[in-house]
């Protein structure tokens, strides 16, 4: 199977290996004691790296998005009012969610601060949150300690009592 290579990600490459090279020789003339204009090449460079990164960076939101839409497939998502979460209402009073999670799952899953934000604007006071996961924890404190823990072995039914 072949890949296309998108733009962008070869001239990364290019200024990579192009600012790699200039910078070796620029070090083995400057240790000869030749002088020269590498230096400006390599600041050329690095102004094109730094303006590639704020292009990764600002591109990181969007790859975020479609992440979490492809883990979270097909269900519902709630998205409106500046939120984009793998979250449903149940009925008025309840509400079911994935996992909030923080680090690098919050990449492709509901972040901590996201759920928190949303409860605390859509339900500032009036919530409590259900922990049913027994094999995960988080911070307690994202949801002013108003967590209930009943943990269920995923993938598993719960005990009758």
């Amino acid at each position: 199977m072949f890949f296309r290579t998108p733009f962008p990600d070869i001239m990364d490459l290019c200024i990579v290996v192009i600012t790699g090279v200039v910078t070796f020789t620029y070090v083995i003339a400057d240790f000869s004691g030749q002088n020269s204009d590498y230096g400006k090449l390599i600041l050329a460079c690095r102004f094109i790296r730094v303006v590639m990164l704020a292009r990764l960076i600002s591109e990181r939101r969007h790859l975020t998005k479609a992440s979490r839409r492809m883990v979270s497939e097909n269900k519902r998502r709630y998205r409106s009012d500046g939120f984009d979460l793998d979250l449903t209402y149940i009925t008025d009073n309840i509400i079911a969610s994935s996992f909030p999670s923080s680090g690098s799952q919050s990449f492709y899953r509901n972040p901590i601060s996201e759920v928190s934000r949303f409860l605390n604007t859509k339900h500032a006071g009036h919530y409590r949150v259900c922990n049913l996961c027994s094999e995960r924890h988080y911070d307690e404190s994202f949801f002013n300690n108003r967590v209930a823990r009943f943990p269920i072995d995923d993938h598993n039914v719960p005990l009758l009592q």
